[in-house]
This record gives C-alpha cells, structure tokens and sequence, in this order.
C-alpha cells in the first residue's frame, strides 16, 4: 500500500462556495496599496482566500508560510489576510470576516487586536452593487485523509507519509489516519503528537501487522496528544512490545512501556486472530490518564518487576474490557483504574497478579464474559460493584470482597477455613450431578466469589475445590444468593 494523503472539502464548504459565484466585486491590488483580505495574492477577495486561511491553519507543513505546497499562504498573503482583530496574525476568524465581507456585511480589516495596530494604508470598502441573498456557513476544514505504510527497519524506521517522520529510531506521528505498521524495532518509540487536537479530533488507528518494538529507554508506543487513539492488532499476525532490563529514567522515570496521554483503545481485527504480547520487565505496562478500552484479540500483558511491584493496566479515568481475550499475570494489580470506574461487558479475562486483580476507585462492574481474578484481593472498589450476566471466580489470599452488598447475578462467597494452592479448580455442582459451574484458579486462595446467571436461588449446590467434596458449619449444600448476605463457610 502507498502513500495516499488526499484533502476534500466537506459540504459545508460547498454551500460557501456560492459566493464565488455571486456578483460581488473586489478590489484589485491596482486601486489600493493593499487589498485587505487577499491571502493567495492573485488582487481580488474571494471565498478562495478563506480556504487558504483554513488550510494553513489545519495544515501547516503543506500550507502554512513556510508550507511545502506551491499554493501555500505567504508572509505577504498572511498579513493580507489578517483582517479581524489585525494584528493577532492569522486565525479562522480572519476566514469568518473575509466571508462576512463577501456577504456584504462588514468592512475589511474587520477589527483591530487590543494592542495591534490602529491604522493602515487602505481599507476595502463594502461593495454596494446589489446581489441576490446567498446563504453560507462557517468555512470548514478541510479534511485530510491519511493511509500510510511504516516498516520499522532494527535501528531505522521508513514511512510513506509527511504525517510520520523518522528521526533515528523515533517515529512521530502528526495527523489522524491509518498507519499500517510491520517489522522490528530493536530500541525505539512510536509517538503521536497531534499538533491541535480540536483542529483535528479524529482517531489515530496504529495498525500492526506483525509488530516488535523495544522501548529500552522510553516508552514503546507513547501518546502524547491526539483526541483518541486506537491500536489494532491485526488478525493472523504476532506482535510484540517490551521494554528493557534497566528502569526509565529522566523525563520517562514513571512511564509505562505503553503510556497514553488520551483516550487509548486496543482491539482486534475482524476475526479476532491478532496476538500482542506486551511484557513489562522493569516498567508498568499500560497506562493510560484518561480513558483505556479492550475490544477485541488475543491480548497478553505481564509486569515481571517483583522489586517495585509494577501494575500491568492502569486507567485514570476508566478501564474498559468490552471483547477479545485479555491475560494478565502481573507482580503488582491487574487491571485498576486509580480515579474512576472499571466496566467487563465481554471477553474473556484471565488475571493473576501480586496485588488487587480488578480495581476500581469509584464504580466497578461485571457485565459480561468469563472472569477470572487471582490476586491478594479478587475484586475491590470503595464505591459501587455491581455483578450480572456474567460467568465470574474471584479468589484471594488476604481478604474477602469487603463492600459487596448485593448482585444482580446469583453468587456463592466462600471463606475457606484453610489456604489452597493454584490450580485447584472450584466447581459447583446440581443435586442431579451436573456442573453448572468450573473454573480454574490461578494464584494461592483462601477466599472466592463464584457468580454466575447459571446458578439458580432456589437450588441446593454441592461445591468441589480441587476434587474435594467442601462442606460448611450448617451442612454439605450450598445456596446461591444476592450479595453478601450469603457467607458460606
């Protein structure tokens, strides 16, 4: 695939585009020393000098003074064009005014800055021929489509597209679009540094295609400014990312291998088929300070700095797990949003960690797929925990779920007189021999939550741990309830 920048004007453009139509005069660099509002320099004002505005501003590299783009605006054509609050230099609202102009609504230059200056050599006056009424809108941006190829070389990186330039090892991403990315990378860093992000709110999609990258001294992949960014693994393919076997230092002391300024997705493709392994030897693994979503392929994440006690996944605002296979085996917690809220609506999650497998500061919910949380402690959160519509085995080895008041999905909660060791599956069994319920624990335990829609209020259960038949004060049978009320022994 190659490189396949391409600019259209979306349609609010086109109705602006009228007034070039229109009868309207302006005038020419003959009859005045300057011709307000003229940015592209040909003489006349026209709805083609807000365009220029817009695309300098959108576009900087192509179309701004210094642009690589033959039509890019000029020094003489930015200060020409510097007619709302002259003297600020160039903005939309220098678009807004020369189309207020072409509507016959204003005099350019429109308005002064507070500390601009006050006077100029000629002002173009409003044209009184008469025209037919024409309705516009607030010029757009125009909107650039980005679909590049990056193949990341061992010490190198070359890319197919001005919106990812390497330096070195380094690539740094510019502009939202595709970027189809393969090959190895033995020390280096992808970062996407969106410009302005308001400007250009779309999604950065990373797309990786059979993908090794070693962060050794900074972050693998870091997300320093877009709106959203996702990475997507593609189906079929094996990818890596890692850090090294010394700690970050300087500027990246406390960053992750993956560390995300913004909204950070990780999905799958189609299929789902798509492998990433992301492994953490000294760092923490993912971090992201706003919003952290799962969707999708075969994802495995492990922290292996038993010093520090390093986290694997780590959302500020929230941590999302919506599809797709998510493994975790971590030295320190799992999967932890430290400000918000932690939402399991699908996949299958398999967690086994030195600290709280799945933690929530504010809500955490379990509403879908099969979880399985080992940690010192299952599942914890000071605020909200809901439980439904899922197949759930929280175990821990220091304390039970503390504030689990009640579920939507019926739930056994076992505190074991004795510890049991990994890999001692807890089943739970009908009085007509059927399993309802298996799951295999992957860290030592002495207490569990088993929650499951399978499970039914009314019916007597046995419950088996490791092959054996476990029994509680009352008798040998076990009940499923609605929360915590329900402490079986």
């Amino acid at each position: 695939m190659r490189n396949k920048n391409t600019a259209s004007l979306v349609s609010g453009f086109i109705s602006a585009c009228v007034l070039a139509c229109a009868p309207i005069a302006g005038m020419s660099a003959s009859a005045a020393d300057i011709v307000y509002g003229d940015a592209n320099g040909n003489g006349n004002v026209e709805i083609a000098d807000a365009v220029l505005i817009m695309q300098s501003l959108s576009n900087p590299s192509s179309y701004g003074t210094k642009g690589s783009d033959p039509t890019h605006l000029t020094a003489e054509g930015a200060d020409r064009g510097d007619v709302s609050e002259r003297g600020n230099g160039i903005t939309n609202k220098d678009a807004l005014s020369i189309q207020r102009y072409l509507l016959q609504l204003t005099d350019l230059p429109e308005s002064y800055a507070e500390n601009g200056s006050g006077t100029s050599t000629t002002t173009v006056p409003k044209s009184t021929e008469t025209t037919t009424s024409v309705t516009t809108t607030a010029p757009v941006v125009p909107k650039i489509t980005v679909e590049a190829d990056i193949k990341l070389n061992g010490n190198s990186i070359t890319s197919d597209s001005e919106y990812a330039k390497a330096q070195g090892s380094v690539l740094t991403i510019t502009h939202s679009g595709t970027y189809n990315i393969s090959g190895k990378l033995d020390n280096g860093q992808i970062c996407v540094d969106i410009p302005d992000e308001t400007a250009d709110p779309d999604t950065v999609k990373l797309i990786f295609n059979g993908v090794e990258i070693a962060g050794q001294n900074a972050p693998a992949i870091l997300i320093k400014n877009a709106d959203k960014t996702s990475l997507t693994v593609a189906d079929g393919t094996v990818n890596t990312i890692s850090d090294g076997e010394t700690a970050y230092s300087g500027d990246y002391l406390d960053t992750a291998v993956i560390e995300a300024k913004d909204d950070f997705t990780i999905k799958g493709g189609d299929a789902g088929t798509g492998k990433l392994t992301i492994t953490a030897t000294t760092q923490t693994a993912v971090v992201c300070n706003n919003d952290l979503k799962f969707t999708g392929g075969d994802i495995t994440i492990e922290t292996l700095n038993a010093t520090d006690k390093n986290d694997a996944v780590k959302g500020k605002n929230s941590v999302t797990v919506k599809g797709g296979k998510l493994t975790i085996n971590a030295e320190g917690d799992g999967l932890k949003s430290s400000k918000g809220s932690v939402m399991i609506e699908g996949g299958e999650i398999n967690i086994k960690c030195g600290k709280d497998a799945i933690q929530a500061e504010t809500d955490l919910t379990v509403g879908g797929g099969t979880v399985i949380a080992c940690g010192d402690r299952g599942i914890t959160c000071p605020g909200s925990i809901s439980i439904y519509s899922c197949n759930l085995l929280a175990t821990a080895t220091d304390n039970q779920c503390e504030n689990l008041a009640a579920t939507d999905a019926p739930t056994l909660i076992l505190n074991y007189t004795k510890e049991w060791a990994k890999n001692n599956p807890v089943a739970v069994v009908d009085g007509s021999g059927n399993t309802v319920f298996e799951a295999n624990n992957l860290k030592k335990f002495r207490y569990a939550i088993v929650a499951s829609d399978k499970l039914d209020i009314e019916t007597q259960y046995k419950v088996y741990t490791g092959g054996i038949r476990v029994n509680h004060a009352d008798g040998d049978t076990f009940k499923a309830d609605f929360g915590a009320q329900n402490m079986t022994y």
